[in-house]
């Protein structure tokens, strides 16, 4: 009996901390500030319904830094604001969340320069970002993916020349310097009997040419249509610069001899053996050599 009165006396000094916690929390619920009001300053042409929509601050809702801080990030991601901060003042209703923004120029241009393959009006289609929009680098970004997208559409390489932040100016004139890429020479692997310069000289496309993919497939077809050697593939190597590129072909060579044996009767030159011989590639010329023998019985 005397234990158990023990054991319940030693848990009950406990109770006046367990009490003091429970008050501090309560109290620290009843004094945590509440958000009064939303307030956004700084932006010219972004509504401020834009920008609210990606916060996650809501008026009469306990104040949480962590959540003002994703809110910057968000409203930073948006893609049109040079800056954004944060600061809270305290009013009557509340405490007041302030969003400072500094928006990004309008374009009041798009210059487009170095292309030769593609009509500037072409790429401009394919752009979300017209002149008189506000700056958005996240647009800008997929308008730079949008372009290159078009020449390799159309078989080509091409690339721009300089970085979403830098393309533009402060008076918000966007310079897009496209680079086409070309072919700096050809290689040619595989080939132990036919000579580079007879594989190379069937080749529509030549150094120098734009790259493209479609033209060099159809050169690779008639290669293998000439009979003496079968392309495996081809890949692309990059070249002395950025805008060019170097092509590797590798072929295997094909059986380019033949010999062909025949005999026949006649009446009156009696039994009639023929020999016909022929080369399509004499040394690896890409010649066709070729001889025909005939020899009566009688």
């Amino acid at each position: 009996m005397n234990i158990q009165v023990t054991k319940h006396l030693s848990r009950l000094w406990l109770l006046p901390f367990i009490l003091l916690t429970l008050l501090i929390m309560g109290d620290a619920r009843a004094q945590a500030p509440v958000v009064g009001d939303i307030a956004v300053v700084g932006m010219a042409n972004i509504s401020r319904e834009a920008i609210l929509a990606v916060s996650s601050v809501r008026v009469g809702q306990p104040f949480s830094q962590d959540i003002v801080n994703r809110d910057v990030a968000a409203i930073q991601n948006m893609g049109y604001f040079q800056r954004v901060t944060s600061r809270t003042e305290q009013t009557p209703s509340g405490l007041r969340v302030i969003y400072e923004v500094v928006e990004n120029p309008k374009i009041t241009s798009i210059n487009i320069t170095g292309n030769t393959l593609v009509p500037t009006d072409k790429l401009l289609d394919a752009m979300r970002t017209k002149a008189g929009d506000v700056l958005n680098t996240d647009r800008i970004g997929k308008d730079f993916d949008a372009i290159q997208q078009y020449y390799q559409d159309l078989g080509y390489l091409a690339f721009i020349n300089t970085s979403v932040t830098d393309a533009v100016t402060p008076e918000g004139v966007m310079n897009l310097p496209i680079i086409e890429v070309r072919i700096e020479k050809f290689t040619v692997t595989g080939n132990k009997k036919t000579r580079t310069d007879v594989i190379l000289r069937e080749l529509t496309t030549k150094p120098g040419d734009p790259y493209n993919k479609n033209t060099l497939t159809e050169d690779m077809y008639r290669l293998s249509n000439l009979g003496y050697v079968e392309p495996q593939t081809y890949k692309p190597l990059q070249g002395s610069a950025p805008d060019k590129i170097i092509i590797e072909i590798e072929v295997a060579e094909k059986r380019s001899g033949q010999l062909e044996v025949g005999a026949g009767y006649s009446s009156q030159q009696g039994l009639i053996g023929r020999v016909a011989v022929s080369e399509s590639n004499i040394k690896g010329s890409g010649k066709l050599v070729s001889a025909f023998l005939e020899i009566a019985g009688r």
